[in-house]
Order: C-alpha cells, then structure tokens, then sequence
C-alpha cells in the first residue's frame, strides 16, 4: 500500500470563521489520511483559505480591513479551531499567493494558447449609480430553476443550479438596491464544451461514487456550456496578463491553489527538487468536497487539468451538508454552530466519533442534534467500547499488581479479532465511515457478552478461578486494544490515552501481531466521562 498521496480538503473562504459544516469536512478528509498513513504512505493533507473574489470584497469593506489584513486573520483563525479538532494538515495556505499566480498565468497561457480560451462580447448588469460593472455576488434576484429569492448571481443556495448573473429573475445590486440595467463588456471564456466527449469517459472511469455519476451524467446530457473566467474591475483576485482592467474569476484559480500549496510545503522544507511542475505523476491526488461545489470540481477542473495537460486526480469524495436540529444552519435560528465555540464545549474525538458515525457514501444531508449526540457518546463510546477496557483494568490494577496476565484466556478469539481489519480497511477505503463504527460496536458488543458471561468479578473471589479472571481480563483489554486499533483514524487522541496507559509508542494495526502481555498497566484516572444531558 505505499504510494505518495496528495489529499485535499476544499478551500473555506476568508471572509469568516469555520463552522461546523466546514469541521464536518475536515474530519472527513482526515479520517482518511489517518487511514492511509497507518500503513506507511506518504501521505500530504493539504488545505487553505479560498481569498479571492466578491465575498473577500465585502467583508473587507464591512470591517474596513485591507485584503490582506482580513485574509492573514481568518488564515490564523481557521489554523485554530482546525488543531482544536486535530486535523493533521500539512499546510493551510491562502490562493493569495505569489506561488498561486504563477500557476494561474501560467495555465491561462497554455490554455489560450491551444485555443480553449475565447474572447467574446456580453452583456453584463452595471450599477448606473456606482458607475461599475457588478460582479456575480454583487446581484441578487430570484433562482430561474426553483425560485427561490435572495439567491447571488453565480449559483443558487437553495438548489445549487449554476447560471451567469444574467439569468436572475428580478435582479437588484446589492450595492445601490436597485435594478441594474445591462451593458455590453468583454470577456474570457473557457470552452468546457470541447471536453464533452473527455470529461464523459473520464467521469466514468474516475468518480466512485454512483448519486454523483448519476448527476454529472444529468449535467453532460443537458449539454457544458463556454465558462466565463474573468471579472471586470473592481475584483480582488489576480489581474489577467495584458490586461488592465480584467481579473481571473475565483474559481478559475481557486482550485490551482491545490498544486500552488503543495508547492508552498516543499519550499518551506527546502524539497523543490521533488516537484514535477508538469504533472505530479508521482501522486494519487483525492479531493474532498461538499456537494455544492461537484460541477466545479468534477467538470470543470478535470477539463483545465486535461487542457494544460497536467496531473488528474484519482478520485473525488463528496459529503452532504450538515444540518442542526433538522434546520439548516442559521443564525435567525439559533443553529449557526461555530467551530470556535464547540471546541469549547465537546471533546475533539466525541465530535470527530460521532460525525463518522454519520458519514458514508450517501451525499443526504446529516443532522447535529445534541441529545442525540450525548447519547451516541455515552452509550457507544464510553458504554459499550471503551467500558471494557475500565472494567478489565480496574480488575487488573486492584488485583494483580497493575500487570497483565502471561497468557489469554481465549486464543482463538484473538485471532478472530485480528482480522477485523480485513472487514474494516475496505470501508476506511470507501469513506464509509459509519460501517466502521456499526462493524467496531458489535464486536464491541461480542467482548461484553464475553465478560458477562465469564463474569470476572466474581472468579477474583475464589482462589480457584483467580488466574483465570486474570486471563479473561487479559484477553478483555487485548480485544479491546485490536478495536482501539481500528478506529485510531476516527479518535487519534483517546487512543493516545490508551497508548501511554499501555506503554506503547507509535502502535500500528499492522504491526499489532501478537497480545499484550506481562505488560505493565499504568494507574490512570478516566480516559472517557459522560456527557451530561440537561432535564
């Protein structure tokens, strides 16, 4: 399984602080880089902050901050709240970047140069107030696929349909509160429909997950359409070369940021000897995204990586969005969560525990619901996982000198339990994670049918069966350490508690052949306390 993996969780804008639909993310993507590093991979998690276009613009403007002072604060802040919930990042950086412009001119010029870039004549809405052209979150209207009001002029919220800011019903600017008349302007436009017949196979061949094939199999059926890859000024992002007024459109370099980060983390380890800036034919490259952002990434970035003629990437791996009481996340609502604020309240692992436990294949949205979540930490994690190892140490520690016994009680089951991982791995693989936790709590529950029925507590009493309740705990806490073992990707820091108790350094599944024992267990307080739940 050794191979170099370059893996990506998409870029959160910096114009805010993450909230939990961005941590629902990251916990994502990190489950799987744990994953993939247990097994010796060289493995490069990658992320940033997302700092060009309008909602850059505005946010500067409400807080009467440079671009560059807003951006360096919401870079920091989001380092923050993401080691809060250990995300083992390699770099978080910014597309505002020297590193990332190179890259955008220098794929702007291979793409106009084979002929995938037009200049064509449009109409764009143009505040008469303000005198200026307005870019797409400078116009709000009316959805022209569900309806919905209030929508900005580049995709819809509600439904996630893409369209030029042209196509709004009842368009107002948001700067004047007025309707905007239309003035002719050029521009630069990727031709994503020469790629049809690519980005068709390619898709096909490429992408995992079926609800998300289905999709894109609507979306290349309807037909791609030219993409417009500029703004006209005022835009904060990266100008276009030979132009005065005219500005790369965010998305066109907001995924570039990918390859321009990683070239970020080599300079600052002095390893640019090991950049291939043609393809990175050396990395399996997986992207983590929500589902807003598919046609983005799943269309039109493949198309420009083919265009340019660099590395594809090898697969992409799509949640849904995270919802808090049934409600999508609002701050009308009281269930806007900010990431800062329940990294105060909840456990890293509880959090990262029971987001895995809801995050499969299925693209459906999730709900956070705190009742539900103290219960699925005090009844699964803390009642049936990590309950075995408190009842077998405490037996071990008040009864046989805090060490283990010479032998188990049960060879066989240890060896069943071995394999797990065989079940296991394939779903870490398929980020099916909440197969993971169901598989681990039922063998959870199979360690404590065996203890009730061997009932340990009650042997200890009897000079007879003494050294078998030291057996059976034995046998407990090495079953007990194989389930640890795979669920380590989903709760890095509990294990580590479970770790130090047992006196372990840097344990691995795959290097966890044979069972703990005469093995001293240090004295400890609790690992694990229940949440408590409000009458």
């Amino acid at each position: 399984m050794n191979k170099n993996i370059l893996i990506t969780s998409a870029l959160p804008y910096a114009n805010g602080n993450l909230h939990l639909g961005h941590i629902l993310e990251f916990i994502q993507t990190d489950i799987y880089v744990r994953f993939k590093r247990e097994f010796e991979n060289n493995c490069i998690y990658l992320s940033g902050t997302d700092a060009h276009g309008t909602p850059i613009m505005l946010k500067a403007a409400n807080k009467s901050l440079s671009f560059d002072k807003l951006i360096n604060n919401y870079l920091l802040s989001h380092k923050y709240d993401l080691n809060k919930f250990s995300i083992s990042l390699d770099n978080y950086y910014t597309t505002n970047s020297y590193e990332n412009e190179l890259f955008a001119r220098k794929f702007f010029r291979k793409l106009y140069e084979k002929n995938y870039i037009l200049i064509k004549k449009i109409n764009q809405f143009y505040d008469i107030k303000y005198n200026m052209f307005l870019p797409d979150r400078y116009v709000t209207g009316v959805c022209p696929e569900c309806k919905s009001e209030n929508q900005y002029g580049d995709m819809c919220e509600k439904c996630n349909y893409k369209y030029s800011s042209s196509d709004l019903l009842f368009p107002k600017s948001v700067l004047s509160n007025t309707e905007p008349c239309k003035r002719e302007t050029e521009h630069f436009f990727f031709d994503l429909e020469q790629f049809t017949f690519f980005l068709n196979k390619w898709c096909f061949e490429t992408i995992t997950q079926k609800n998300i094939l289905n999709k894109l199999k609507e979306w290349l059926d309807i037909g791609l359409k030219q993409w417009n890859i500029s703004r006209d000024y005022p835009y904060f992002g990266f100008k276009i070369p030979g132009e005065y007024k005219k500005f790369f459109y965010v998305w066109l370099d907001a995924p570039i940021g990918y390859i321009s980060n990683f070239l970020n983390l080599l300079l600052k380890k002095d390893l640019i000897y090991l950049f291939d800036f043609s393809k990175l034919k050396n990395f399996d490259i997986h992207h983590f995204i929500g589902k807003d952002i598919i046609y983005f990434h799943a269309l039109f970035w493949p198309a420009i990586l083919k265009g340019v003629n660099f590395k594809l990437f090898k697969d992409l791996h799509v949640h849904g969005f995270l919802t808090v009481n049934n409600l999508k996340m609002s701050k009308s609502t009281n269930t806007f969560i900010h990431a800062k604020s329940i990294s105060y309240q909840v456990e890293s692992d509880y959090l990262r525990f029971y987001l895995a436990s809801k995050l499969g294949l299925n693209i459906s949205d999730m709900d956070f619901n705190f009742l539900d979540f103290a219960n699925k930490i005090n009844s699964d994690l803390l009642g049936k996982l990590f309950n075995i190892f408190s009842r077998c140490s405490k037996i071990i520690i008040n009864n046989y000198n805090n060490f283990l016994s010479s032998r188990l009680d049960d060879f066989v089951l240890f060896d069943e339990y071995l394999n797990i991982k065989n079940i296991i791995n394939p779903f870490y693989l398929e980020c099916e994670y909440n197969k993971v936790i169901f598989y681990i709590l039922r063998y959870a529950d199979k360690i404590n049918l065996y203890l009730d029925n061997e009932k340990p507590w009650l042997l200890i009493k009897n000079k007879m069966t003494n050294s078998k309740a030291h057996d059976v705990c034995t046998t407990g806490i090495n079953l007990f350490l194989i389930l640890i073992l795979n669920l380590k990707p989903i709760i890095p820091n509990l294990f580590d508690k479970i770790e130090f108790i047992l006196g372990f350094k840097k344990l691995k599944l795959d290097t966890f052949l044979y069972p703990l024992l005469n093995s001293y267990i240090k004295t400890h307080g609790h690992i694990i306390t229940r949440i408590k739940i409000d009458d």
